[in-house]
């Protein structure tokens, strides 16, 4: 597939629909039966948790009035400590369940990426779960925890001083679009964290995991707006869709109509499932279409730390905020530097 440094809606949007037209229905069965997986998982384990939380609180009421009317030997210590026990370990899995269901998500952006790279390729379940076999759970656990990390210390500030002037409703609402902007800020300037990561995913052994943000930033640095207006323009047929349906929905509740109550429900499903390659796609062809416009190399210069450092056998030469300018000026739009470039002032004869 040709990468361009130009995205224009029209190229994008074109390029999207003929990816999804091609691999349609191989994508939309591997991400719906990926759905019925999960959410298969998550709500046995989600059950299982139920049940514990319930029979610890029972056992909880059962000993308060064990003591309220001093009976003895209804309710032993060991019952509720394998009751608590349990659910923790419910608990535990739950979010097991969460994190792993968050790394075949990424194994399927990497599969579909593979797919746009190459139109031979074939999307399966068992491609899917070949991309989650090679993955490292480790370095992709860093990656989520630093994201989350660092997205948080940047909205921290905004959600302090909406806790300190929750009084004041105008003040708080401020504090709340602030956090909101500030949050898809970063979460823009993070979004190819992974697939750079993945360009670079060798050099990474021992290395930190912040370093795909730091190249992701970089990366994004004259795109951000680019890359939402695109996915909002991806997004917004999935709206429009749902809302109809809703609709639909909403008058079947209303005026006790069940079946178009069940229809409308049945339609947000389905259009919602139908819409799903759509959706998978778009992140990874943006990646493919604007990665000549930088080189990955570059978005990576000053990042990772050679084996002395590692080691501690070289010394720390901080970098200048200089020496930082520099590296980040190298990363230009080709565009940019063809505009910058000097025009030919001969004349053809």
């Amino acid at each position: 597939m040709e990468a361009s440094s130009k995205v224009t809606t029209k190229s994008f949007v074109s390029k999207l629909r003929d990816i999804v037209k091609a691999k349609y229905k191989e994508s939309v069965i591997s991400l719906v039966s990926f759905i019925v997986i999960a959410i298969a998982v998550i709500a046995i384990v989600a059950f299982a948790g139920y049940e514990a939380f319930a029979y610890v609180t029972q056992k909880l009421v059962m000993l308060m009035y064990t003591v309220m009317y001093g009976m003895t030997g209804a309710v032993s210590a060991s019952s509720i400590a394998i009751g608590v026990v349990i659910f923790l370990a419910a608990l535990a899995l739950f979010v097991a369940a969460i994190v792993f269901i968050q790394f075949f998500a990424v194994a399927i952006q990497y599969e579909f990426q593979d797919t746009i790279q190459k139109d031979s390729k074939k999307i399966s379940l068992k491609g899917i779960w070949a991309q989650f076999r090679i993955m490292n759970k480790n370095q992709m656990w860093r990656l989520f925890l630093y994201s989350s990390l660092f997205i948080g210390l940047w909205t921290l500030p905004t959600n302090i001083l909406e806790l300190v002037f929750s009084s004041n409703t105008i003040l708080a609402i401020i504090f709340r679009l602030l956090t909101a902007v500030i949050t898809i800020w970063k979460t823009l300037e993070y979004a190819q964290g992974i697939f750079l990561y993945r360009e670079q995913r060798p050099k990474f052994l021992g290395q930190s995991m912040r370093h795909a943000f730091t190249a992701s930033r970089r990366f994004m640095s004259h795109k951000k707006w680019q890359y939402l207006w695109l996915m909002i323009v991806t997004v917004v047929p999935l709206i429009v869709g749902q809302i109809i349906f809703g609709l639909i929905t909403f008058y079947g509740e209303y005026t006790a109509t069940y079946f178009f109550l069940y229809l409308g429900i049945i339609l947000m499903v389905v259009y919602g499932c139908a819409y799903l390659p759509v959706l998978y796609f778009s992140k990874p062809l943006y990646f493919e279409l604007t990665r000549s416009s930088v080189s990955i190399d570059e978005t990576f210069e000053d990042t990772f730390k050679s084996v002395g450092r590692l080691t501690g056998t070289e010394p720390y030469e901080k970098k200048s905020k200089k020496a930082k300018k520099e590296v980040q000026a190298k990363i230009e739009p080709n565009d940019a530097k063809k505009k910058a470039a000097p025009k030919d002032t001969k004349n053809d004869k």
